[in-house]
């Protein structure tokens, strides 16, 4: 049996039997002081909490001071804009106040301009009005020199149908190599003979049958002139189909085209357009050009 004599006993045997402290602690101390341990763990983890937390407050303390310290910066650079833009609006006011003397000024020289374009406008009413004269006169000047005009280009494009008859059988001769040329139809100028009745014969024979139309036979009967002629080559008829105008237009050879193919259908031969005349422009060439019209310009043009 262990005898305790002294407290140095107790503390030899407790370390000699370290089980027996558990059991030694529950009957020595009180329940409060038993769960001191487990009190400070728990406090001890508060304290860690609360410094983390403590820490985060910190970091957010100073990153709130830096965006004040930014916002501090720029009040101080919206200050200097403010100074800034009542300087430009003292300028400006200055500057209206300037332009408001220019634009009196303005408004008086205006006013002198006004009057003195009211009288130039009394004085050009005045010059137009006798404008207006000068040109209505002109204008009869000019109506009376087209009716001239017309009166001229009417009298050479009758004189050009007369020498029809003379001036083509060489021209066709010498560019078709052609003989035995003869008129066969001139429009209001060659006297009756029986080619003549005979060609009509033909067309209102023609125009009866329906191998043309009446359109067909009047676009005939207007042409200028016809011929007829024979190919030296093999003997064959060549028939040509004339219009004749002091300025060769393109109605002039559009009518030639027309007749030309009209003496086809009717006697199913060649027929050839041709247009003469003093002048033609070069639109009307090339119109001539792409219907496969020739040109013949008459040597005596003036």
């Amino acid at each position: 049996m262990t005898t305790i004599n002294d407290i140095q006993d107790l503390v030899r045997i407790i370390e000699e039997h370290p089980e027996w402290r558990g059991e030694l602690q529950r009957v020595l101390l009180t329940q409060q002081l038993l769960e001191v341990p487990e009190r400070l763990d728990r406090l001890t983890a508060t304290v860690e909490v609360l410094a983390d937390t403590t820490a985060a407050l910190v970091r957010h303390a100073e990153a709130t001071n830096t965006r004040l310290d930014g916002i501090e910066r720029s009040f101080e650079a919206l200050l200097k804009h403010a100074e800034a833009t009542d300087k430009t609006l003292d300028t400006l006011l200055k500057h209206a106040e300037a332009t408001d003397k220019t634009l009196d000024t303005l408004l008086k020289h205006a006013e002198v301009t006004n009057k003195r374009l009211d009288g130039l406008e009394f004085r050009m009413d005045g010059v137009e009005t006798r404008l207006g004269d000068v040109e209505t006169r002109m204008g009869d000047v000019e109506t009376r020199l087209g009716r001239v005009e017309d009166t001229t280009n009417a009298l050479r494009g009758d004189v050009l149908e007369v020498r029809l008859t003379n001036k083509i059988p060489p021209l066709v001769s010498r560019h078709f190599d052609v003989r035995r040329i003869y008129p066969v139809w001139s429009h209001g100028f060659l006297p009756e003979n029986p080619r003549i009745q005979g060609f009509q014969e033909t067309v209102e024979e023609a125009t009866d049958d329906g191998q043309i139309t009446d359109d067909d036979e009047t676009r005939l009967r207007v042409t200028d002139l016809i011929v007829r002629s024979q190919r030296k080559s093999d003997g064959s008829t060549l028939w040509f189909a004339v219009e004749a105008s002091g300025v060769i237009g393109e109605e002039d050879i559009v009518r030639a085209k027309q007749s030309s193919d009209v003496l086809k259908k009717i006697y199913n031969q060649d027929a050839i357009p041709l247009v003469y005349g003093y002048q033609i422009s070069d639109a009307e060439i090339d119109l001539a050009d792409e219907l496969q019209v020739p040109v013949f310009l008459d040597p005596d043009r003036r």
